[in-house]
């Protein structure tokens, strides 16, 4: 965390356990956003923390959605997942990552992608696929940004 917000990226809540929220109560999703928001302070995430939510496994309703608003939290989601986190394992190759980013790829788009991989498991299979993703995006005229940028346009 602190490498990533050294870099300049930007930092958003995922909550803190990644629990199914459908299966808390409004107070119990409304610790884990709070838990969050508190551990990556104290880890000394600061200027790099955003107002931006994402559900655990993209599980949403217009109520939760309410709930995270509510507390300071806009919901964003994403156009797709390049499902690196499921490993060979679970079918996944680099080329596969990097055919589902690009497939994907449209003005606005937001690419979810992994650090890790999932159960143990040590594969790396999109940090591998980042950077043929980020030449692919180049070269058809497109650029990443960062989603600070939607909040310095609201100013």
């Amino acid at each position: 965390m602190k490498s990533i917000a050294a870099a300049g990226h930007g930092l958003g809540n995922h909550s803190y356990s990644h629990p199914y929220f459908a299966d808390l109560s409004a107070a119990g999703r409304r610790r884990e956003v709070q838990a969050a928001d508190r551990a990556l302070r104290a880890a000394g995430a600061g200027g790099a923390l955003t107002p931006f939510f994402r559900f655990p496994y993209s599980e949403t309703s217009p109520a939760q959605i309410g709930e995270v608003n509510g507390l300071g939290f806009a919901d964003i989601e994403f156009t797709t997942d390049t499902n690196g986190w499921m490993g060979s394992e679970g079918g996944m190759t680099v080329d596969h990552a990097v055919r589902r980013a690009l497939d994907a790829l449209r003005p606005g788009a937001i690419l979810q992608m992994h650090v890790g991989a999932s159960q143990g498991r040590t594969e790396v299979i999109d940090a591998q696929a980042l950077p043929r993703i980020l030449d692919a995006i180049s070269d058809r005229g497109y650029r990443v940004v960062d989603l600070r940028s939607l909040l310095a346009a609201q100013r």
